[in-house]
């Protein structure tokens, strides 16, 4: 009997969810249909009348435009050519040729405007920082080569203890240069900056224009210098009847490859050094840009204007900075420096 009772409550309880059920589905369907508005909700009347139509159509436009009066007149003269041809003084003159160092005739030995036991010292400036001192030497005695005598040159730079930690070099720089024909024979480097070292060395055959290093070798021009060389045989030119522009130029052989030193002389100057003041040639050494200078004309070379023509001062604009190397100390010059004006 309880059994039964409980089953009636169940089927009661089912009827009545569902009832609540339906009659929540009719609330929300009378919600969702007209029939749910309110009864003082009215359709909205039709529109008063019909909208009246345009009073008048847009008149014709008057007139048509009238033709423009009269041609335009042609113009009344042809333009004149230019009167007269420049004058032959204000033509551009032509590029200067570029001198080109090139080897002497074997008659004709290169006289050296310098000697054994030449020494230059420089200071190098960074900034307005003391930041290393450099030394070309023309060693006291030649040496033979291959049978040859030669110039033994010895190029070393380095930087001041107080720059060292900043960033450090230590190089150094060698050429046996022969005795009245100016080539190198050979070729040493050995050198330290900022952490880097290498060293490498080039023998130079000129007979067979090779040049050998590592057990390579390398086909190179006439006359062809090391980076050493190059310096003191330009030394060797006349630069009497140099004109302002011109460009003068010799093969160079660095880092397994030939190059082309171009230097431009800008002129004639007086400059200051830490060893007096001197008349000055100026040259503009065309320089690679990239990795150092930001501008091919970023180096300036000062040379004494006399017929030692040793380098007076050096200046660089260079990526981070300004470089500056000026004479401080000379001795054992072939001839009188004549170009100094005042200590």
């Amino acid at each position: 009997m309880i059994g039964v009772n409980n089953a009636m409550n169940g089927v009661n309880n089912a009827k009545s969810r569902s009832s609540i059920i339906n009659l929540r589905l009719m609330i929300l369907g009378a919600l969702l249909t007209p029939s749910c508005l309110p009864a003082s909700s009215k359709p909205l009347p039709a529109f008063p009348k019909p909208l009246p139509a345009f009073p008048k159509p847009l008149p014709a436009f008057p007139k048509p435009l009238p033709a423009f009066p009269k041609p335009l007149p042609a113009f009344p003269k042809p333009l004149l050519a230019f009167p007269k041809p420049l004058p032959a003084s204000s033509k551009p003159s032509p590029a200067l040729p570029a001198v080109v160092l090139e080897a002497p005739p074997s008659n004709q030995p290169v006289k050296a405007v310098f000697a054994v036991g030449e020494y230059l010292r420089y200071r190098l400036h960074y900034g307005f920082v003391d930041a290393g001192v450099g030394e070309l030497k023309v060693m006291d005695e030649p040496v033979v080569l291959r049978g040859q005598p030669c110039y033994h040159i010895v190029a070393t730079g380095s930087t001041t203890r107080s720059f060292d930690w900043i960033y450090k070099v230590r190089d150094r720089y060698e050429s046996y240069v022969t005795i009245g024909t100016m080539v190198p024979l050979l070729f040493k480097r050995d050198i330290y900056e900022g952490g880097f070292s290498y060293r490498d060395s080039y023998a130079f055959d000129h007979s067979t224009r090779r040049a050998t290093s590592d057990g390579n070798q390398y086909v190179v021009p006439e006359y062809v210098q090391d980076i050493v060389s190059a310096f003191y045989a330009a030394r060797s030119l006349d630069f009497s009847q140099a004109v302002v522009g011109q460009v003068f130029e010799l093969p160079l052989f660095l880092d397994h490859e030939t190059h082309r030193f171009i230097f431009r002389f800008k002129g004639r100057r007086t400059v200051s050094t830490d060893a007096g003041s001197f008349r000055a040639l100026v040259f503009m050494p065309v320089v690679m840009k990239g990795r150092v200078f930001s501008s091919q004309d970023d180096l300036v070379v000062y040379i004494s204007d006399d017929e030692n023509k040793i380098p007076l001062q050096i200046k660089a604009n260079i990526l981070v900075g300004s470089v500056k190397m000026t004479l401080t100390e000379h001795r054992g010059l072939r001839h009188p420096l004549s170009s100094k004006v005042s200590r």
